[in-house]
């Protein structure tokens, strides 16, 4: 009796865990299937399952559009953004888990409450702020803007992984003649790694799908693809096939990323968690 309600519960979880898979995936699925389609594919109704694939709206969008140069954007905004934000993380982080700092619990609050503020309140600030400096439509503004609303994230995250090392590995290592510093590269850098590596994933997720602040503070010469597939929604009417081919570009990176590092990922998100 106890074996089969454990097996209908097995069942069950089964059928939940199917289930949540191809809702979440349904979308992708849909996004991928309409950029191989034609427009007349696209708008036909019923939604036409079997068609035949084209590669038309991603020739559109390399030879007709200036997508390339957005994806180079993206990639440079996003990359020196997040390097910033998991080397400059990394070393505040240590320090508040470290250090006997007066008020350092008040200091990670603070840092943390930055990451609360919703964008939309200090769009127009950091606007004035990049005029007056000549920096709007620029990446060097964008990287800016990124790493100052990723690092409270950067900060907060790792923080819990460095937490978790005891302390007794540096003071060893110490005692063999390290530095501080030299404890903190060789011992606690490559015991944390799954933390860094999950946090790299996550300040990428940030800074590549950034929409609001690229929006607002830049034009054609630092527009990333987030705002550059916006130009496929006209007066005219809404291109899905290119839409969706520009979506698939979106996501693509984010999940070649995560599956290269796929063991650490999981490995960084669950490091904190037993104690």
């Amino acid at each position: 009796m106890k074996k089969s309600k454990n097996r209908l519960a097995d069942l069950f979880t089964h059928i939940g865990v199917v289930i949540v898979i191809i809702v979440a995936l349904l979308p992708v699925i849909w996004l991928l299937m309409t950029s191989f389609k034609k427009p007349v594919d696209v708008y036909a109704m019923p939604p036409k399952i079997i068609f035949s694939p084209t590669l038309e709206n991603y020739v559109t969008l390399f030879v007709e559009r200036n997508f390339l140069h957005y994806l180079k954007n993206s990639i440079v905004v996003s990359f020196f953004a997040t390097f910033i934000c998991v080397f400059l993380g990394a070393l505040v982080s240590y320090v508040l888990s470290r250090y006997r700092i007066k008020k350092k619990e008040n200091i990670a609050f603070w840092f943390l409450s930055l990451r609360m503020l919703p964008p939309i309140a200090v769009i127009l600030p950091y606007y004035l702020l990049f005029r007056n400096l000549g920096l709007l439509d620029s990446r060097t503004a964008l990287i800016l803007v990124d790493i100052t609303i990723t690092l409270p994230f950067s900060v907060w995250m790792m923080k819990g992984f460095f937490e978790e090392v005891p302390i007794e590995y540096e003071e060893a290592a110490m005692v063999d003649g390290c530095t501080r510093f030299q404890s903190f590269l060789r011992i606690i850098l490559p015991l944390v790694r799954p933390g860094l590596a999950a946090t790299a994933v996550f300040s990428l997720i940030f800074t590549w799908n950034e929409f609001l602040f690229a929006l607002i503070l830049s034009g054609e010469g630092a527009k990333t693809l987030p705002v550059g597939v916006t130009g496929f929604v006209t007066f005219e009417g809404i291109k899905w096939g290119l839409l969706a081919a520009g979506g698939i570009f979106i996501i693509a990176p984010i999940l070649i990323a995560s599956l290269f590092i796929q063991k650490n990922l999981i490995r960084g998100l669950t490091f904190g968690g037993i104690k």
